[in-house]
């Protein structure tokens, strides 16, 4: 049997996390994020593709990630 109400909120995830990144780049051109899924690790990237920032997406969320990307910059 299918595991709907997992796979749910899975995709309820994925749309939470895809909504924050949209909201991010917004505020935040010059940066582009990548979400590794075999690694479940949100890692941020600059204009040249330097790996700047990476964080736990599932222990510590996205905008905390971004925001330590962000601290490292300032």
């Amino acid at each position: 049997m299918l595991n709907i109400s997992g796979n749910l909120n899975l995709l309820f995830q994925m749309q939470i996390m895809f909504q924050e990144i949209q909201y991010l780049k917004n505020k935040v051109l010059l940066f582009q994020y990548v979400f590794d899924f075999s690694k479940k690790h949100f890692v941020g990237y600059n204009l040249f593709g330097i790996q700047t920032c990476q964080s736990i997406i599932l222990q510590e969320g996205i905008l905390k990630a971004t925001n330590e990307f962000l601290r490292e910059k300032v």
